[in-house]
C-alpha cells in the first residue's frame, strides 16, 4: 500500500510475517540468506460526515468503504547481514489499478544493530 493512499476514521488491520529460514537458498548455504513471506489486510471506512469533508474537488483521497485490502509478499533477508528485499503483490480491492507499478512493488531496506 502506498503511503496515505486510503483514509479512514475506523479501521482494523492484520499483518503476518513468517521467516522460513534458508528456504530456496539452502542450495547455496554460504550466502546465509533468509526467505520470508508476508500477508497484510486492512478493513476500514469513513463516517458520512468525514466523507463530505474529505472528498472535495481537487483532492485524491480514497476510502475502502468496507472492502478488503489484501497484499501478499515474499522476500530475502540477511543480504550482507543488513539488507532486506521485499516483493509485494496487491490482490484486493477489486478492480485493481490499471498501472502495473501500483499492483506490484519491490522495496529495499536495511537494519543496523549494535
Amino acid at each position: 500500500m502506498n503511503r496515505y493512499e486510503y483514509i479512514h476514521d475506523k479501521f482494523v488491520a492484520f499483518s503476518f510475517e513468517h521467516n522460513i529460514g534458508n528456504g530456496i537458498f539452502r542450495l547455496i548455504p554460504q550466502l546465509k540468506f533468509r526467505q520470508f513471506y508476508t500477508i497484510k489486510t486492512l478493513w476500514g471506512g469513513l463516517s458520512d460526515a468525514n466523507k463530505t469533508l474529505n472528498f472535495l474537488p481537487g483532492y485524491d483521497f480514497k476510502s475502502l468503504d468496507g472492502k478488503t485490502y489484501l497484499e501478499i509478499g515474499t522476500g530475502i533477508d540477511n543480504i550482507f547481514k543488513i539488507i532486506r528485499l521485499d516483493f509485494i503483490w496487491r490482490l484486493l480491492p477489486n478492480p485493481l489499478p490499471k498501472e502495473a507499478n501500483k499492483r506490484l512493488g519491490v522495496f529495499g531496506s536495511f537494519r543496523l544493530s549494535f
